[in-house]
């Protein structure tokens, strides 16, 4: 009786230590888990820093644009511009000249 007594403590223990270790293991798992989550999320919020970059450069690009199409369009009406003159005053090349 005590050999069976003995054996199932054994085998008792054994089932705690396997229980305890995969315990152990999955939290160590979850906590790596956990440090690449926190490394994605500050590599997304500085990639979202660097869109919002390009999306202000974008917008001051199209305005600029904008102002050279109207400016081309403001000339074209008064017999147009001539890009080989040595210094051209037209508003489009003074315009392109103002950065």
């Amino acid at each position: 009786m005590t050999k069976i007594l003995s054996y199932a403590v054994g085998v008792l223990l054994l089932a705690l230590y396997i229980a305890i270790s995969l315990y152990i293991g999955r939290g160590r798992e979850i906590e790596a888990l956990k440090g690449e989550r926190n490394a994605l999320m500050g590599k997304t919020s500085y990639l979202e820093a660097e869109i919002e970059k390009r999306n202000e450069k974008a917008l001051y690009a199209d305005k600029r644009v904008c102002e050279v199409e109207k400016a081309a369009a403001a000339e074209k009406d008064k017999g147009g511009f001539d890009w080989d003159s040595p210094l051209p005053a037209d508003s489009v090349t003074l315009r392109l000249r103002a950065d």
